[in-house]
C-alpha cells in the first residue's frame, strides 16, 4: 500500500502496509478524502471477498453524546474476476483525479517552497511549471477546485524572487515572471 496522499499528518505503522493518519476536529456531516494506492496480487479464480479484505480502516472519536471516546471498523473487500468485471464509472475516474491532482499540487507547492527556500528558484519555477501542465492536461481543468489550484500555482510562480548580489556582497530580492 503507498504511503496516504493527505496534508493531514501521517505515520507509517508498518512499512508499505499500515498508516495513521491524523484528522483533528471533525463535526458532524463532515467528510474527508484520503487517496492511497494498493497493489492487489494476481487472484485467477473467484474468492470470497469477505475472506481476503484489501483494506481495513480503523476510526476512533470521541461521542460527544455518549461523553465518551469510541472506534469503528471498516473493511474494504474487491471481487476480482475477469467475468466480473466492470468498467469504473467515469465520475467515479474524475473524482479519483481530482483528488490525485489536489494531492500533487499541494506536495509540488511545499517542494517548490522548500527549493525557493534554498535558493533553487529555477528548479522551484520548473517544480511548478510541470504541475501546471499537469493540471491543464487533466481534462478537468473546468472543475471549480481545479481552477483553485491552477490560481495557486500561479500565484506561486508569480511569487518567485531571485537573489541578486551586487559590488560589496550587498543583496536584494528581485522578481521573476514567467509567462
Amino acid at each position: 500500500m503507498s504511503r496516504p496522499l493527505t496534508s493531514y499528518k501521517v505515520a507509517e505503522q508498518e512499512a508499505g502496509r499500515s498508516y495513521q493518519v491524523t484528522i483533528h476536529d471533525m463535526y458532524c456531516e463532515e467528510e474527508r478524502c484520503i487517496l492511497a494506492t494498493a497493489t492487489l496480487p494476481a487472484q485467477p479464480t473467484l474468492v470470497d471477498p469477505t475472506s481476503v479484505p484489501v483494506v481495513t480502516c480503523k476510526v476512533e472519536y470521541f461521542d460527544v453524546l455518549a461523553s465518551k471516546p469510541n472506534e469503528a471498523t471498516a473493511a474494504l473487500s474487491v471481487v476480482r474476476n475477469k467475468a466480473l468485471q466492470r468498467p469504473i464509472p467515469s465520475d467515479a475516474k474524475d473524482e479519483i483525479e481530482l483528488h490525485r491532482i489536489r494531492c500533487e499540487v499541494a506536495s509540488t507547492l511545499e517542494q517548490a517552497e522548500s527549493l525557493a527556500t534554498a535558493g533553487d528558484i529555477p528548479a522551484a519555477r520548473r517544480a511548478l511549471l510541470r504541475v501546471q501542465g499537469r493540471v491543464r492536461e487533466s481534462g478537468l481543468a473546468a472543475k471549480p477546485l481545479t481552477v483553485h489550484l491552477q490560481g495557486a500555482v500561479q500565484q506561486s510562480l508569480e511569487g518567485l524572487q531571485d537573489k541578486v548580489c551586487v559590488c560589496g556582497g550587498v543583496c536584494m530580492w528581485r522578481g521573476v515572471r514567467d509567462t
